[in-house]
């Protein structure tokens, strides 16, 4: 939501809100929200649902705290392009395109590192995580020695791999495989490129170990996704 709007669950405490903000809500609450100050706002919602859910609250990924329902995003128009991302999938399509769950779980991430600036993540090492991630996405193909990264800003590899875990959601190697993972995606439906070339700009070089991630995380072949989803309302999380 932007735009001043107010919140409401259970009919407890009036929760208001003037920037822009995410909230989830799942079943047996109730939730009332409306305009705060301004006349009108802005707003969009999805809805998803299936196995993988349980996952994402037993990993932390999905976060559901009543007590704390808003949370402010610093990036609002790339929340919005995701979710308009996943909106236009699903609509180009009569079940739910394994790139929409992607992009979900991209976007759960983005709340995650929202969210999560916590205890658990000093202030001063905030910052260098953030520039890090923007890093992996951006370039997902290169080899990165977190140890080293971690040595030369003065923490152990554990405690790195805690923090790292902590902000963004996932270990810095898993995470770094959804990035490729994500890359692959977007090569597939979006150049005539062979699988093994896309395999070999995803930076790996096992055309049978990268299909083996992507079908991990599509639950489909490089192939059978392309074939699929040549091109680019509810996201069912199977």
């Amino acid at each position: 939501c932007s735009g001043g709007f107010y919140l409401q669950i259970n009919r407890g405490e009036m929760i208001h809100a003037d920037r822009p903000c995410v909230f989830i809500t799942h079943p047996g609450v109730y939730y009332e929200y409306g305009n705060w100050k301004t006349p009108t706002r802005s707003h969009n919602f999805l809805c998803f649902f299936g196995p993988r859910v349980e996952r994402y609250l037993e990993t932390g990924l999905l976060q559901i705290n009543d007590g704390k329902p808003l949370i402010p995003v610093s990036e609002p128009e790339k929340v919005l392009e995701l979710m308009q991302d996943i909106i236009a999938l699903l609509h180009a399509s009569r079940t739910t395109p394994p790139r929409a769950v992607l992009k979900l779980e991209e976007l759960l991430l983005l709340l995650h590192e929202e969210n999560s600036p916590s205890s658990s993540v000093p202030r001063h090492r905030r910052d260098t995580l953030t520039e890090l991630m923007e890093i992996i996405r951006n370039h997902p193909e290169k080899s990165y020695d977190f140890d080293r990264f971690a040595a030369s800003h003065g923490m152990n590899p554990e405690y790195f791999r805690r923090l790292f875990k902590a902000q963004s959601g996932l270990p810095p190697l898993q995470f770094q495989i959804r990035c490729r993972m994500r890359k692959a995606a977007d090569l597939l439906t979006g150049t005539g490129l062979p699988v093994k070339e896309i395999c070999r700009r995803c930076g790996i070089e096992s055309e049978f170990y990268f299909s083996r991630l992507f079908k991990n995380t599509f639950r489909v072949s490089p192939g059978e996704y392309r074939r699929e989803f040549p091109s680019d309302l509810s996201v069912s999380c199977k």
